[in-house]
């Protein structure tokens, strides 16, 4: 060490750029499931557009309000029970029947209750058909949660290449039905099944893989291992499912099911976005940082190198939406949704600051910490809750810029990270800099071209906006940002080797 460093530089300078033997080893296993997010994403979100442009707003509501349903079923079924047996140091097969026990059991009981409750929600909301929707919410919900702990074991052992080809196959299925189904004009069904459908097709597909399903034999022993941490991670999951949907539960007794339709399209299209993107990484996360779980700041060093990388990925889609959020609406979803541009802009912002804690939940899950995930849920939906209330008074758009001040709360997360993992605050800042500051300068950008070609084809208006905000983001980043320049170059290489190995593979079987 230099005279001029000292011990304090030396050690900061360390958590920010060092383990490189780690952050290869995280890339390596993120990259299938890169492929499988991409694939993914662009099946779900063109089943989206397309059955945006078969249904009305009306119809779109009343899934909006079914569908939040649906997801409190299904993600305290996947993320309690199932995703417990990941942080258990030997999973044997009697945990693995017990996932699968508390995971059935958990789902059908929610589903029953969701069917039962319908008759009272409608009677509350008084929107028609509501209890028909909240129906096939309850119906959908054990089914959503049949690969729950398929996934997981995956994920526990690390075969991402299965698992990305798996799920990537039950979203291309499901996407092919939903569609089908909004040609035979059951479009209520057809919204339910872009998601809905991918957990059967992707058990049957496990099966096809011949992975046994598991199910047998348990102890309560068994039981209660895997239950003393699915807890946490079912709190966790009922806690992120209210935040996510208090804004539409809330806006519903203010607004016609039309004026929801608009809000719960706009929601769609970013969950498909930031959920995809992020479970991208969060996959890898959770069962690779848990290796690490004994020593908090290996941590936090992994947790600053990744971080950077996950807010990257999602900012890019982000700032496209952003730029444009009109002629991307027009595209997407036809005509009949432009007047959710606002809503659509300011949700994009709202998303922007939520990713700051990219990565936080799923490293604190790591940590050993996994009640963190529900008390911090808590706290924002208390939050989001007292926002929505005080701007109820001005209209469903004054509500959501209430909601994008809010998300100003997500330092809090990183700050409590920062204890745990034993990394500076002020380190995150130092790593996140460029990335963050670089956003407002790429929306303008976009923005400008867009409002300078007023007659120019909407296609062509939103393609040159996002383009222009889009690679000015990346081209700065890669330029500006040396470890970013280092990776796209080893993906390159890595790239062009596996070229050649195929190729000289062919060339061998074909000589």
């Amino acid at each position: 060490m230099s005279s001029s460093e000292s011990p304090t530089e030396t050690e900061s300078l360390g958590t920010l750029h060092s383990s490189a033997s780690e952050q290869r080893r995280f890339f390596k296993n993120i990259s299938w499931t890169t492929l499988s997010m991409v694939l993914r994403l662009g099946c779900a979100g063109g089943a989206l557009a397309v059955l945006g442009r078969l249904v009305d707003p009306g119809t779109m509501g009343l899934y909006g309000m079914g569908w939040a349903a649906a997801m409190l079923g299904f993600t305290v079924s996947q993320s309690g029970a199932a995703q417990g047996i990941i942080a258990l140091p030997k999973m044997e097969k009697e945990h693995v029947a017990a996932a699968q026990l508390l995971s059935m059991l958990i789902s059908v009981g929610i589903g029953l209750a969701i069917i039962a409750s319908g008759p009272a929600v409608q009677a509350f909301y008084h929107y028609p058909h509501l209890k028909a929707a909240f129906f096939l919410a309850g119906l959908f919900v054990p089914l959503m949660s049949l690969p729950a702990v398929d996934n997981a074991r995956a994920q526990k052992e690390l075969q991402f290449s299965r698992l990305a080809m798996v799920q990537t196959g039950g979203v291309v299925l499901a996407a092919v039905t939903s569609i089908a189904l909004a040609f035979a004009h059951q479009g209520l069904i057809a919204l339910y099944g872009i998601q809905g459908f991918i957990g059967p097709f992707t058990f049957l597909l496990f099966r096809l893989y011949r992975v046994p399903a598991g199910y047998g034999r348990t102890t309560r022993r068994h039981i209660g291992d895997v239950w003393r941490i699915g807890m946490h991670l079912s709190l966790g999951s009922l806690t992120s499912v209210v935040y996510q949907n208090v804004p539409q539960l809330v806006l519903a007794k203010m607004v016609s099911v039309d004026a929801l339709g608009l809000f719960v399209f706009c929601s769609r299209i970013l969950q498909i976005i930031s959920s995809q993107l992020g479970n991208m990484v969060n996959t890898v996360v959770y069962p690779t940082f848990a290796r690490y779980s004994s020593d908090p700041a290996q941590v936090g060093r992994s947790y600053l190198q990744t971080v950077r990388f996950t807010f990257f990925c999602i900012m890019v889609p982000m700032i496209a939406l952003a730029a444009a959020p009109t002629s991307f609406l027009h595209v997407y979803g036809g005509g009949k949704w432009v007047t959710a541009d606002g809503i659509l802009f300011y949700l994009v912002i709202m998303q922007m600051l939520a990713c700051l804690g990219a990565n936080a939940l799923p490293t604190f899950m790591a940590l050993g910490k996994p009640q963190v995930v529900w008390q911090w849920y808590l706290i924002l939906t208390t939050v989001q809750s007292s926002t929505i209330l005080v701007t109820a008074h001005w209209g469903i758009l004054a509500v959501i810029k209430g909601l994008v001040v809010s998300t100003l709360v997500m330092p809090l997360l990183i700050f409590w990270l920062s204890k745990a993992a034993h990394f500076r605050f002020m380190d995150f800042w130092r790593n996140m800099a460029l990335l963050i500051a670089l956003i407002p300068p790429a929306i303008a950008i976009g923005a400008a071209i867009q409002h300078s070609l007023p007659r120019a084809p909407v296609l062509a208006k939103f393609v040159a906006a996002s383009a222009a905000a889009t690679l000015f983001y990346i081209i700065v980043v890669l330029t500006a940002d040396s470890q970013f320049r280092q990776f796209s170059q080893d993906a390159l290489r890595a790239l062009r080797r596996r070229i050649s190995a195929g190729a000289a593979r062919a060339e061998a079987t074909g000589s």
